[in-house]
């Protein structure tokens, strides 16, 4: 299985669902490039960053070599649906919560706006994390990990405005 995680959010924020499969599949689940501990864009990388990112999901996939579940959210929805055509011998099932929309080749000045304000307000992250506690089901483990994520992201490639290619 691997999966796919959304923009923002880094490898480690399926604590729940890598708790409960990990006795029954093998999981992989990366920080897409620009979040949690992967590599920076470079200065030249960020305008071409959707691309770059599906070469970093194709060489995971090349890596592992054999049919995998492919679980995408959000960004990583768009990521896992690219790989799946760009790969399909790769994938044995194929699961997009909520994938993102391309929209375009200019950045969406509130969707750039909103990330930017949410990697900002999470210089308290008490304060967000008791937020999201009272506004998702999400548990504690599945909220202190989202949290975790943000300060991690690459801030240039949230400026940039995340635009699909």
């Amino acid at each position: 299985m691997v999966l796919l995680h959304g923009v923002t959010d880094a490898g480690t924020a399926w604590p729940d669902l890598v708790s409960h499969w990990q006795e029954r599949w093998d999981i992989h689940s990366p920080d897409l490039r620009g979040h949690g501990r992967s590599p920076r864009f470079a200065e030249d990388q960020l305008d071409a960053a959707p691309d770059v990112m599906l070469d970093d999901v194709l060489a995971v996939l090349e890596h592992i070599g054999e049919p995998v579940a492919l679980i995408g959210h959000s960004l990583g929805g768009f990521l896992a649906l690219r790989a799946a055509l760009a790969r399909p011998r790769y994938i044995a099932a194929l699961v997009l919560e909520d994938p993102a929309r391309p929209s375009g080749s200019t950045p969406d000045p509130q969707f750039v706006a909103a990330n930017e304000a949410l990697l900002d307000s999470m210089v308290d992250p008490g304060t967000q994390i008791e937020r999201m506690l009272r506004e998702t089901p999400w548990t504690r483990t599945e909220v202190e990990a989202w949290a975790a994520c943000k300060p991690l992201v690459d801030r240039r490639y949230i400026a940039r405005g995340p635009v699909p290619g």
